[in-house]
C-alpha cells in the first residue's frame, strides 16, 4: 500500500515539473570570474565636417602632438588659421619648433578631428623661449571648439579662473571669444570699462573693429598673445604688470589609439 502511495506521488510530482516554464541559465560574460574586461569608448554625435565614427579601444597607446603654433606678430589670423588653415609649413621640420618664427598647422590632425580619439587639449604661452602659462583641457566632444571651457578645463595655474560668478558683462570662456574684437581663445573675468578689464588669457587677432577694441589690444603687433601674470585672482589687461605678451602660442592634443 505505501509502494503504491509513493509511486502515485512520484508520478505527480513529475507532471507538476513538466508543467512549470523553463529557466534559462545565466549567461557568461567576460570579466566573470576571468578577470578578463573590455572598455567602449563610444563618440558622441558628430559636429564636425568630417566622417566620425565609434572608437573601441581594448588597450590605448596615448601621445601628446603638437599640431599648431602662432607666431606674434605677422599679420595672420589666428583663429582662421587654426578652424580652417589647412597645412602651414607641415613638411617643414623647423616649424614645430619654439624658436623658429614660421607658423605651423598639422592638418592630417585638425582636419580629421572627429575621426580621431582626441582626450586632452592643452594650450600654451612662450615669451623669447620660455613658457609663461598654459591650460589643460579634456576633449570631450568630435569637433574643435567646445573643448574651450570652464567645465572641461582640467588644470590651469590660476586659482580662480572656474569659479563663479559668470553672469557679469566681458565673461568669455571660448575659442570664439569676442567677435567683433577678434579676441580669440578668450577667457575673461569681466569688463568694468577698458582699465578695468580683468582676464587670464587672450588671443587677439588682426582686424578688430576700431570703434570698439581698447588700448589694450593695440599693445603690440597682431597677433599677439596675453597672458596673465596673477595666479590668484584675474589680472588686468591694461595694467602693466598684470599681463604679459607672449610671442608664441602653442596647441597640442593627446590622441589615443589602440596599441
Amino acid at each position: 500500500m505505501a509502494g503504491m502511495f509513493m509511486l502515485v506521488l512520484s508520478l505527480v510530482l513529475t507532471a507538476v515539473q513538466n508543467a512549470l516554464p523553463s529557466v534559462a541559465q545565466p549567461e557568461s560574460f567576460p570579466g566573470r570570474g576571468n578577470k578578463v574586461e573590455y572598455h567602449y569608448h563610444e563618440a558622441p554625435p558628430c559636429t564636425c565636417n568630417c566622417h566620425c565614427e565609434t572608437i573601441e579601444n581594448k588597450a590605448d597607446h596615448c601621445e601628446w602632438k603638437r599640431v599648431f603654433k602662432a607666431v606674434q606678430g605677422n599679420g595672420r589670423h589666428v583663429y582662421r588659421d587654426f578652424l580652417t588653415g589647412g597645412a602651414i609649413n607641415a613638411e617643414d621640420p623647423r616649424a614645430k619648433d619654439i624658436s623658429s618664427s614660421l607658423p605651423f598647422r598639422d592638418a592630417d590632425i585638425l582636419d580629421n578631428w572627429c575621426k580621431l580619439n582626441i582626450r586632452k587639449v592643452q594650450i600654451e604661452v612662450f615669451e623669447s623661449g620660455v613658457r609663461k602659462t598654459w591650460l589643460t583641457f579634456n576633449a570631450t566632444l568630435p569637433d574643435m571648439k567646445s573643448w574651450l571651457s570652464r567645465d572641461t578645463l582640467v588644470a590651469s595655474p590660476y586659482a580662480d579662473i572656474t569659479a563663479p560668478p559668470y553672469d557679469k558683462v566681458g565673461y568669455f570662456f571660448s575659442v570664439d571669444g569676442h567677435d567683433i574684437v577678434t579676441r580669440r581663445f578668450f577667457i575673461n573675468r569681466n569688463y568694468n570699462g577698458c582699465p578695468a578689464d580683468c582676464g587670464y588669457l587672450a588671443v587677439v587677432d588682426p582686424d578688430g573693429d576700431p570703434e570698439k577694441i581698447c588700448p589694450w589690444d593695440n599693445l603690440a603687433e597682431k597677433p599677439f598673445f596675453w597672458y596673465g601674470k596673477l595666479l590668484d585672482k584675474c589680472s588686468r589687461l591694461q595694467t602693466r604688470g598684470e599681463g604679459g605678451i607672449g610671442d608664441r602660442f602653442v596647441i597640442s592634443v593627446k590622441v589615443c589609439g589602440k596599441n
